[in-house]
């Protein structure tokens, strides 16, 4: 009763919802073991003794002896190879070449250690292979390794979860009895130290320890949010977010030191309450002595009183190491260890191998700087509750608007306070781990108490090299031995120095392997999510001002300014009526989540994944040793390399399914809301994006797929039409005319078909898509049309795409009337679509078919191996600024999806293809080239001058790009001294950045404008519309209605002499510079673009 099993973690870990944890229990129980264990593998990195011992290596007496290890020619090095061998292939989990190693070692009398056999019994477990288990059991006793603890707790929670009868389970208990194991060392080994420490050996009845727990009996709880209105809901998720997070802490900690119930909690989360409360303490005893500090020196300047009390005069009295003391009295404690624990872990449980301090230090200031300004919106009306009217009253707007007074803090400040309450994080957060206790000086023991000290397990392959893999497992696995086990506290967060690519080193904060483990199994990632930044459940307050506007009571600016004050000043003097009206219907249009695509998802995930953007559960498998791996230095080195580049990918795999976790996690918060809402504000080109992060349609495949709009609309004459050209479009088939993509579709109806009725265990056709969960629901919207006698009646809430042409060459050559550049990207009509990366594609092949008859070097190794997808993501971002690195990197990952390279070979064609195709761009679009130029010309000028570059765009947004030459400033931490580069708006301009970011930020604020143009002629017509950049979304029965209002938009846009336009305003602001003339423009008749069917498809 008071020990939680294995099996009983594992499934309450990732069983999400009632639904999944049925279908766990309905069979296939065993596959998600396998894959957990598989999933929580990590290696931890040598520690400080290995470290000491390469010192000792290098000294001249030692270097004879170190030879001949590395020639295996000392029995003892063999075995320890051999240790570090079998250690490898149980990671892997093979089980055949793992045992023929342990028979080898057991023949010469060297028994592997008895972790070894522990996780050989993991895994035929994990197989359901009891008796196998039994049997490792018994051949350690019988090689003379003594089971311990761990042993025992495996083989009876395995027990349990498979039903094994009775007499084993007797068995098991009798042979634990004599190993003189109690019961108390079994239930040390999973109940968390808060309860652990009040147990002894005469509490614990060794039959009901293990027994899993009788599943509840399932029970609907009623949240008490369901009986609040949508709007009073809205403004609960803003307003007691971080209320209730402490609430339930507190009530978790009541619930700690009652017996009875500190069983009923899931560890991950008894770890987590068990940290709140000392740094809460920790963060009160501070705050009191900041308090006491600031009246000595100020009696005036009282904390307690905190309409009166001023942080800024008082932060100028103390010392610059203590001048983010006052901040910390600006709210309560506990408040401020919630904010600290979610912000902390909800990094570091993304990134395993470790996140930069600084990043981390700069999200935990952010964090309480933000709810520092929410708390003195609050502070207006201290009597605020929860209004019972669907609309703000008088007294709440009154506070909202007081929320454009509140300043950020300073960058310094930020990340100086951040740091302080990392650093309490660190001394107070700590997880028990077993440990040994007749052998305190072991390496073990000194790895796990001086955690700071272990290296990164991405650093240098120098440091690691030389190290083995045995070396670098969980520590406590290694010592536990029959004798004394004792728990020991090691600090949960491990701070440590890491060596980066370019040689500098940066100070990195992550979770102890123990503490991640239990906390990545079994924490729900949502209770991470700021409730705050979740989709809205009404319609986001409409933009009044620059700082009035989208959520409720959160302040949000209307631009992402980058700090650059002159945006924010020059935002206040320009007229933006339009932006406001586009924003404000951009943000109305409600959205529902697709409960069809949701299930799929949510069971191909629980079914261990394995889809695109569903990872897969289990990790990559190391490579194989070398036969010769005792013998050849060179291979043991080389397959250690091999096996480093494995683990970064599988931290990497790590990343991906956080990720899916997290989008899964808000998917579910919403899924049975009516209609959310998603808020959006503009960045400093004027680009609009949705404000909640975590889900929303400009996101990925996987969150598009699970969006749809939440008002649905019969498909009508056309939109069966459209339906079928958006799923052609989701597989690739955008570069043949429309008839032939619907006649795509036809020819696959039974494979739609088959997609909607049986998407995970029938042809999985869908899959073969480039977009293959919108290909999904689409493919679901088409069968349910077809079901019914007249499609056009079946409504629908599936948006459908039209997408731009490479939608920046799109305005290079309407800005200079370049028929043969606008003729390549759809502005002129045609009867099929023209496809402008073939058309470089064909210009990249003649170039190096010439190169090669001239014998060029590099020309060979790429001949006839690039294609379309080779130079696509250059081509796209040539306009927009894409430097030759860039490029190169571009074709380098495109060249590696190929396979049609060796990887020695990938980076110098990478580089020489590069090369081409910018000779290539250079050919083509020459009106384009000439207009960069010009653009580049201007912002050289005005850059010399000392100032940055600044235009109106034609709907009235002003816009200054921001950079600067960074200056950095070094801030001394508890924990390390942190550089952070300061935005200030006295800082000397940059010229090299001003000049090479003008043109495609210019083109930016051309498309965005044309975007927002578009929405405000939609939402005059009275049609759903929504938009991802140049990607414009409505109901099929709107394409056509949509298709008009996108190209009159555009036209009106571009009829306008916008490069004049600006060269006047650069004249206006900069009268003392001598401009050159713009471009002379082409012959292109703009007005083609509406007769042109593929402009936009």
């Amino acid at each position: 009763m008071l020990l939680r099993t294995s099996a009983s973690l594992v499934l309450k870990g990732l069983a999400r919802s009632p639904n999944t944890t049925a279908r766990w229990f309905s069979g296939t129980t065993s596959r998600s073991l396998t894959s957990s264990m598989s999933f929580s593998t990590t290696t931890t990195s040598p520690g400080v003794v290995q470290q000491q011992q390469q010192k000792i290596g290098s000294l001249p007496r030692f270097r004879q002896r170190a030879e001949a290890v590395e020639d295996g020619g000392e029995d003892g090095n063999v075995t320890r190879y051999e240790q570090e061998l079998l250690t490898s292939y149980l990671s892997a989990g093979t089980i055949e070449a793992a045992e023929k190693i342990m028979e080898d070692m057991e023949a010469k009398s060297t028994p592997p250690k008895a972790a070894s056999y522990n996780s050989l019994i993991k895994l035929w477990l994990a197989q359901n292979r009891f008796d196998k288990a039994e049997e490792v059991l018994r051949r350690m006793k019988s090689v003379g390794r003594r089971p311990n603890p761990s042993s025992f707790h495996f083989l009876l929670t395995g027990c349990v979860r498979m039903g094994v009868n009775e007499d084993h389970f007797k068995d098991i208990m009798e042979d634990c009895r004599s190993a003189r194991i109690s019961p108390a060392k079994l239930a040390a080994l999973s109940q968390p130290f808060a309860v652990r420490k009040q147990m002894s050996s005469k509490e614990v009845d060794p039959f009901v320890a293990i027994k899993m727990p009788p599943p509840k009996a399932a029970s609907h709880q009623t949240n008490p949010d369901e009986q609040l209105s949508a709007y009073q809901k809205q403004l609960a998720w803003e307003t007691r977010a971080i209320e209730r997070a402490v609430e339930e802490y507190r009530s978790d900690v009541r619930s700690l030191t009652q017996m009875g119930k500190a069983a009923e909690l899931k560890p991950s989360k008894v770890l987590l309450v068990k940290w709140f409360q000392p740094l809460s303490q920790m963060i009160e005893d501070q705050q009191k002595l900041f308090h006491q500090r600031i009246l000595a020196l100020d009696p005036k300047n009282d904390s307690t009183i905190r309409s009166s009390f001023d942080p800024d005069a008082a932060s100028r009295l103390l010392s610059e190491a203590d001048r983010f003391g006052p901040y910390l009295l600006l709210l309560p404690a506990d408040k401020i260890a919630v904010l600290t624990i979610h912000e902390t872990l909800g990094l570091l449980l993304t990134q395993p191998d470790g996140v930069h301090l600084t990043a981390v230090a700069m999200a935990v200031g952010e964090a309480v700087m933000n709810e520092v300004n929410y708390e003195l919106l609050r502070s207006i009306s201290p009597k605020s509750s929860l209004p019972s009217t669907s609309q703000p009253s008088y007294a709440l707007r009154r506070r909202l608007e007081s929320i454009e007074e509140a300043e950020d803090w300073c960058k310094a400040m930020v990340v100086q306070l951040g740091a302080m309450l990392v650093a309490y994080f660190k001394m107070t957060a700590t997880v028990s781990v077993s440990l040994v206790s007749n052998r305190p000086s072991s390496s073990i023991l000194s790895l796990l108490t001086e955690p700071s000290s272990l290296p990164s397990s991405s650093s240098s392959s120098s440091e690691t090299e030389s190290l083995g893999e045995n070396e670098k497992r969980e520590a406590t696995e290694e010592e536990k031995t029959a004798e004394s086990v004792v728990q020991r506290e090691v600090p949960a967060l491990e701070h440590l120095i890491k060596k980066e690519k370019n040689q500098k080193t940066m100070g990195m904060l992550r979770c102890n392997v123990h503490a991640f483990r239990m906390i990545s199994n079994g924490h729900n990632l949502r209770e991470l999510i700021n409730p705050r930044m979740l989709p809205m459940l009404v319609p986001p307050r409409p933009w009044k001002s620059p700082r009035e506007g989208g959520y409720l009571t959160i302040s949000v600016p209307l631009m992402r300014t980058r700090g650059c004050r002159k945006q924010k000043d020059i935002l206040k003097t320009g007229d933006l009526t339009q932006i406001y009206e586009s924003l404000n219907f951009l943000g109305s249009v409600p959205w529902k989540i697709n409960e069809f695509t949701y299930n799929v998802v949510n069971t191909a995930w629980s079914s261990g994944g394995g889809y695109t953007y569903l990872p897969t559960w289990e990790n990559l498998k190391l490579p194989d040793p070398p036969e010769d791996f005792i013998q050849n230095p060179e291979g043991r080195r080389k397959w250690r390399h091999e096996s480093s580049k494995i683990q970064q990918k599988n931290l990497e795999l790590h990343s991906l399914r956080c990720d899916a976790r997290l989008k899964l996690e808000v998917a579910e918060s919403c899924l049975h809301e009516d209609r959310v809402y998603f808020p959006h504000n503009l960045d400093f080109r004027g680009r609009s994006y949705p404000v909640p992060p975590h889900l929303n349609h400009l996101g990925s495949d996987l969150s598009r797929g699970l969006l749809m709009f939440a008002d649905p609309k019969p498909l009508g004459p056309r939109g069966l039409f459209w339906l079928k050209v958006h799923l052609a479009n989701l597989f690739g088939k955008n570069k043949i005319p429309f008839e032939q993509r619907v006649q795509f579709v036809d020819e696959h109806l039974e494979e739609v078909a088959d997609s909607a009725l049986f998407p995970l265990d029938g042809k999985k056709w869908w899959y073969e898509a480039e977009d293959q969960w919108q290909a999904l629901a689409t493919c679901k919207e088409i069968y349910e049309a077809l079901r019914l006698p007249d499609p056009s009646l079946y409504e629908t809430r599936l948006p459908v795409h039209m997408d731009g042409s490479c939608n920046g060459l799109q305005h290079y050559a309407a800005l200079g009337g370049d028929i043969e550049g606008g003729t390549s990207v759809n502005l002129v009509p045609s009867d099929r679509p023209q496809d402008v990366y073939s058309s470089v594609v064909d210009v990249v092949t003649k170039l190096i078919a010439a190169d090669v008859a001239k014998d060029h070097p590099m020309a060979k190794r790429p001949q006839g191996k690039v294609i379309r997808k080779t130079i696509k993501q250059t081509v796209m971002t040539n306009v927009y600024g894409v430097t030759y690195i860039g490029a190169r990197d571009q074709i380098a990952n495109a060249l590696k999806d190929q396979k049609v390279l060796e990887e020695d070979e990938i980076f110098p064609a990478s580089a020489y293809i590069a090369k081409i195709t910018f000779a290539a761009m250079q050919q083509m679009f020459t009106g384009a080239r000439h207009i960069m130029t010009w653009l580049s010309d201007c912002a050289t000028l005005v850059s010399r001058k000392g100032e940055v570059v600044t235009w109106t765009t034609p709907l009235g947004l002003p816009v200054c790009q921001p950079y600067r030459q960074p200056r950095r400033h070094v801030v001394s931490t508890l924990l390390q001294k942190v550089t952070i580069i300061e935005e200030d708006d006295k800082l000397p301009v940059s010229t090299r950045k001003q000049r090479s970011a003008f043109p495609p930020n210019y083109v930016h604020s051309l498309d965005s404008t044309h975007m927002f143009m578009t929405s405000n002629k939609c939402s005059a017509r009275g049609i759903v519309y929504a938009a991802v950049h140049d990607s414009y979304w409505t109901h099929p029965c709107s394409v056509d209605e949509m298709n008009v209002a996108l190209r009159e938009a555009f036209v009106d846009l571009h009829s306008q002499p916008l490069l004049h336009q600006l060269l006047a305003q650069l004249q206006q602001d900069h009268p003392e510079i001598d401009f050159p003339p713009v471009p002379p423009r082409g012959d292109l008749d703009i007005s083609l673009v509406l007769q042109s069917p593929y402009f936009f498809q």
